[in-house]
């Protein structure tokens, strides 16, 4: 006994499963991206340069931006002093002509956490049946 099916329905039955498939993933980045940020938010905290600048490693929040259904990205940023981030980072020419050094602490982090990022969506996606 075979049952048929015409094209049109398989099409819908194919869209409905891929829809119910990008939830699943959306999910996951959504998930997956909140728990990255977190930890990224602590280690760029933690390597922060101190001194003088003794509350910019305060100043770091979580960005969480939802643009459309199917999109979701993190932002990690100083909400105090976003003046330093890049003055800190690469360095500075002085008022007597000299140059500051450069003290990198968001490359770093950043470059660290994108491959844990990648990572963790590998092996929650890979997981999905």
């Amino acid at each position: 006994m075979s049952k048929s099916i015409s094209g049109e329905m398989l099409s819908k039955e194919i869209i409905r499963a891929l829809e119910g498939y990008l939830d699943d993933i959306s999910n996951i980045v959504e998930k997956d991206a909140n728990e990255i940020a977190k930890e990224a938010l602590s280690a760029i905290k933690q390597e922060s340069p101190r001194g003088a600048t003794e509350e910019y490693y305060k100043g770091w929040k979580i960005k969480k931006i939802k643009k459309v259904k199917n999109m979701y990205s993190v932002k990690l940023y100083n909400k105090d002093h976003y003046q330093l981030t890049h003055i800190l980072e690469f360095g500075h020419t002085t008022a007597d002509g000299g140059h500051t050094e450069a003290q990198p602490h968001i490359r770093p982090v950043e470059q660290e956490y994108s491959k844990k990022f990648e990572n963790k969506l590998r092996q929650d996606i890979g997981g999905l049946k």
